[in-house]
Formats: structure tokens, sequence, C-alpha cells
């Protein structure tokens, strides 16, 4: 028998019976008998049927009047990111992401005619599309430049899929989904290498920046933030008592608190000093709050002036990181400070932890449990 089964979005309310999911019988599978297209149906024909009676079953459950013409990829897309909003902090990137590289591309087809063949093409097509305004001054076909289009076109990937799924998951498109399940992102293009500073580095870097800037260089230093996070905090969020900063408003949705150390401590106990409660700990010359291209080439001339390679703000972050590491925090409570969900972003920092563990078993007690017979010997008298 061939059955449809429709589940309505979670976030629609149940109808007047308290219904969010419907089934119906479409009839009976072409295995014993040929298909006749009215009570023995093959494949193409029970799904033809299927995707009609699921527009009647979200009409029924959602009270929305059904929907004609198929269910595009733009349309998929469009859903998925009218549930992120207001709900995810990834919401724009991932709208940009949608409207830049996807909609363009597949934004016409139908997700139920989609292949893995387009799907994979489309992914080559971002890859070879070199950057209009490319980064570091790379050359579009050198290993780098390339490694980070197939970064790019990973994220891409993801985001297409998960648009892709919840379609699938809310009864919208009647196909299996191996379209899209079967293509496979591109291995090992990650960001090869960890950049972190050693504690001689930062200073040099910190003397180098200007005034301002040197501040924000400073706290994320001493804190790890994210740039998003550091040029939101308000006097309010750091406690001297315990020497903490509350960070209200992280990637990942959740509050934390980030424990300082003494000189992170009277850092931001000086630089709150005669400020009001509510004003921002770190703003422009002109009182203003920092925007995502307030320091733009700062870091650069920073840098420069310290003698040292070039490197990101974000590389501030993984520089306290590194050194919570070497001092002898795990990965758990690297993680908390960071604000991670789990330790397997943290995992870059292992290799330092497990320094600092060799370090911490070197250094215990013995146990005086076994003594070694040539340390006691003594040597004959010549």
């Amino acid at each position: 028998m061939w059955y449809a089964k429709y589940s309505a979005p979670k976030d629609v309310a149940p109808d007047p019976f308290g219904h969010t999911r419907l089934q119906t019988t479409i009839g009976i599978a072409d295995d014993p008998l040929p298909a006749d297209g009215t009570s023995c149906f093959s494949y193409e024909q029970a799904r033809t049927q299927a995707s009609e009676w699921f527009l009647v079953a979200a009409n029924k459950v959602t009270g929305l009047a059904p929907r004609r013409g198929p269910y595009t990829v733009a349309d998929a897309c469009r859903d998925y990111a009218s549930s992120l909003e207001g709900r995810s902090r990834s919401w724009y990137e991932t709208k940009t992401m949608i409207n830049a590289n996807i909609v363009p591309r597949l934004g016409v087809h139908a997700v139920e005619r989609l292949t893995r063949t387009r799907i994979e093409k489309w992914l080559l097509e971002l890859v070879d599309t070199p950057r209009r305004k490319p980064r570091h001054g790379l050359e579009p076909d050198c290993e780098e430049a390339v490694r980070r289009r197939r970064d790019t076109a990973n994220r891409n990937l993801a985001v297409l899929k998960a648009a892709l799924n919840r379609a699938l998951g809310d009864g919208r498109v009647a196909c299996s989904g191996l379209a899209w399940k079967q293509v496979k992102a591109f291995k090992d293009v990650g960001q090869t290498r960890t950049r972190f500073l050693t504690d001689a580095e930062a200073g040099k870097l910190a003397a180098a920046s200007a005034p301002d800037f040197r501040r924000l260089v400073q706290g994320d230093l001493f804190s790890g933030c994210r740039y998003s996070e550091l040029v939101r905090l308000r006097v309010y969020d750091f406690d001297p008592v315990s020497a903490t900063l509350l960070v209200a408003h992280s990637k990942s949705g959740k509050p934390r608190r980030i424990y300082l150390d003494p000189e992170a401590a009277n850092f931001f106990s000086h630089i709150c000093r005669g400020k009001r409660g509510d004003q921002l700990i770190f703003a422009t010359e002109d009182g203003l709050a920092y925007k995502k291209g307030s320091i733009k080439g700062m870091m650069a001339e920073a840098a420069k002036a310290a003698e040292i390679e070039p490197l990101t703000f974000y590389e501030l972050r993984h520089t306290a990181a590194s050194r919570w590491a070497r001092l002898g925090l795990s990965l758990l409570e690297i993680a908390a400070q960071l604000g991670h969900a789990d330790v397997r972003m943290t995992q870059r920092y292992a290799h330092l932890c497990q320094e600092t563990l060799a370090g911490k078993v070197r250094s215990l007690p013995t146990m005086r449990i076994w003594h070694n017979p040539e340390a006691e010997m003594k040597l004959p008298v010549q």
C-alpha cells in the first residue's frame, strides 16, 4: 500500500481538533498488479497523488490556502530564513548567503526535481568563481584561495541542506531527499592553522596600537570575547567583586560569565571608572558604538608597527584561549570561557592542554613505594 503523511511545521498551532498530523491511503502498490493510476499506483503515480493531497492536508491543518505550482528551492530557502529570524544570531549571515549564492543559481528549480548532479555542479561553480574582492592579496588560482572558496562552498551547502531538510520535514515536498543528502562536502578545507600570539607578541601589539584600538586589543586578550560581544559590553556587565564579565548576548544565544585574572580585573576596573552603568565599556573616540567595519585596517597597521606577522582580530580570541590552556585550564573550562556549546570547537587547543598536563604530572610528589637500588649504591673508595 502507498501512504502519505503530513506533519505541520513546529511553529503552527494545532487545528480546532488538536491535529498537527494527517495521514491518508493513496492505493495499492504495483508489486502484485500492473499500475492503472486509479487503484493501483506506481511510485511516480503515488508521488503525484501525494503531492496533490499535501496541499489539501496543509490547508486543513494550518488554515493556509493550498499552494499552486512547484515548491522551489527559493521557496524552501525563504521559509528556512524566516524560521531563523529572531531565533538565531546567524540569521543575517544565512540570509546573505542564500541571496548571494543559492537562490540566483538554484532558486528556480523545483525541490522534488533536484538531482545530485545539479547540486554538485552548483557546488563546483561556487569554487570556480573567484571572489569579487579578493582578501589578503591572494592570487585567485593559488592553493590557499581555492581552499577558502571550497570552505565557503561547504558552508553554502550546509545552509542549502538545512533549508531542504526543513521543507522535507514540514511535508512541503514529496521526495526522499537523497538528491541533496548524497552530496558530499569538500574534505580537509577548514582553517588549516590556528594562529595565536606569544605573551611577548601580544605586548608588542598592544603597545603599537592606537590608544582607542589598544583598549579593544587588551580587552580581547584578557577576555577572549568575540568582537561583537566585546563592543556590546556595558559597565554593569563587569562585576569587580567576583572579577567577571557577563556576556548577555552571545552567538549561541546563551549568556555566560567570563572569569578574569587579577591583571584583567584591574584593567576593566580602570576603564570602567567614572562611567555610568549603562555606558559602553568600549567606545570610539567620539563616544559612539563600534560597528562591524569600525576597526578595518587598524589591526594591519598595529601588526606592521609591532613588526609581527599580520593577523585578524579574531586571532586575539585564539590567543586568550591558548594562554588559558598553557596555564592549566581544561578544555571544558576553556569552552565555558569562550561560550562554546561543547568541547569540539575547543579541540584545537588540546595539544596545549596536554603539554600542561605533562608538566603537572611530572611535578607531582613521589609515592615513596619504590627505591632505585642503583641510586643507593655507594661507589668504592679509590
